[in-house]
């Protein structure tokens, strides 16, 4: 409802009245519109308000995120030493004993020979001895010494046919080492290897003369035996 009073133009307010919201003055078009801007001043200010206490409770969490963000939950936990002790292995091995000798047993007494120097002519017969001492330790060790290898000899081709070369694997008392069977009871044990060259009495002519075999190549193995 409007309400027109006396002496003034339809829509003017009174200036000596204070219009509120709501009341029958407040009704013109003007004060409606000034009403209406109010309230959404109002809301605007409420909503502003309503903001910030958000932005400050966001604010609050993300300070406690960043307090709690860099520790850990401390449980209990705890830890020993196992001793389970040290894994030895054992050994394998064949070590030079002694020094290495050639021989001229060509004569019922042998005759120690340099045999860089020593010229071997037919019916000869040299002989090489060396001794190696066994290292075998480990409690289920099984090994073979080959007692069959043969001598690597190289060289002059008439020479070395004129030769025959032949190893052998004596124990220290004499016994030969037949199967070359090796465990750790053996640790300890001295093997000979006595390498013979016999020349060949019967070889004619000029055949083998001036020439030279090598037996730089000559190997012992001992082998530990596959499971």
């Amino acid at each position: 409802m409007v309400h027109i009073l006396p002496g003034r133009p339809y829509g003017q307010a009174r200036s000596d009245v204070t219009y509120q919201c709501g009341s029958p003055a407040a009704s013109t078009s003007i004060n409606v519109k000034s009403c209406h801007a109010d309230t959404h001043v109002n809301h605007q200010g409420a909503g502003a308000s309503m903001r910030k206490v958000t932005k400050a409770t966001i604010a609050g969490a993300l300070g406690v995120v960043l307090l709690t963000g860099g520790t850990t939950f401390a449980l209990w936990s705890d830890s020993a030493n196992v001793n389970g002790g040290t894994v030895n292995s054992g050994t394998l091995a064949l070590t030079p004993s002694g020094t290495p000798a050639w021989n001229d047993i060509s004569t019922p007494t042998p005759v120690p020979i340099t045999i860089a120097d020593f010229l071997i002519v037919p019916g000869d017969t040299i002989e090489y001895t060396a001794a190696f001492t066994v290292d075998a330790s480990g409690d289920n060790l099984s090994a073979t010494l080959d007692v069959s290898d043969p001598v690597a000899a190289t060289g002059d081709a008439a020479l070395l046919a004129a030769t025959t070369v032949t190893q052998t694997f004596t124990y220290v008392g004499g016994e030969p080492v037949t199967d070359g069977a090796i465990t750790s009871a053996d640790d300890g044990e001295v093997i000979n290897v006595t390498v013979t060259i016999v020349f060949d009495e019967s070889t004619p002519g000029t055949t083998a003369q001036a020439e030279s075999i090598n037996l730089s190549d000559m190997t012992i193995t001992l082998q530990q035996d596959a499971r």
